[in-house]
């Protein structure tokens, strides 16, 4: 499920949830969905909220900008978390831990990769930020 946010606005955009699916398509089986939240913000000149009475769908004045900074920001970061991960060297380790196995051989692996891309995410790139500038005229 993929659940996209415009300046703190939940919102329905294909255009948004493509980019996502599009970022993620070479690291996930075919028919397989990530489950993914996107927070993009803007400022509000360059995204029209009034499209639907509910304000759940938006247009944005320049989406290919908006498409290709999402697309290469999820790129970028999951490369980035895929180059850093370790290398599983024994098929013990590639199995689930259970409920009663929280303490597992990918637990702590497991812990920090997650805690790893949530401070990464919760940094703003001043990269794609200047790149979404750049595209919208800001």
């Amino acid at each position: 499920m993929i659940f996209t946010f415009v300046n703190g606005r939940s919102v329905r955009d294909r255009m948004l949830i493509r980019a996502v699916e599009q970022a993620y398509q070479t690291l996930i089986p075919r028919g397989r969905h990530p489950a993914t939240l996107l927070f993009v913000d803007m400022r509000p000149e360059d995204v029209d909220v009034n499209v639907h009475p509910m304000k759940t769908e938006v247009r944005f004045r320049n989406g290919g900008a908006v498409f290709d900074v999402v697309y290469h920001a999820i790129r970028d970061r999951l490369a980035d978390q895929t180059e850093n991960a370790p290398a599983t060297t024994s098929t013990d380790s590639l199995a689930p831990s259970t409920d009663d196995d929280c303490d597992g051989p990918n637990h702590n692996v497991v812990e920090r990769r997650a805690g790893s891309l949530r401070r990464s995410l919760r940094r703003p790139s001043s990269e794609y930020a200047q790149r979404l500038a750049l595209a919208t005229g800001a």
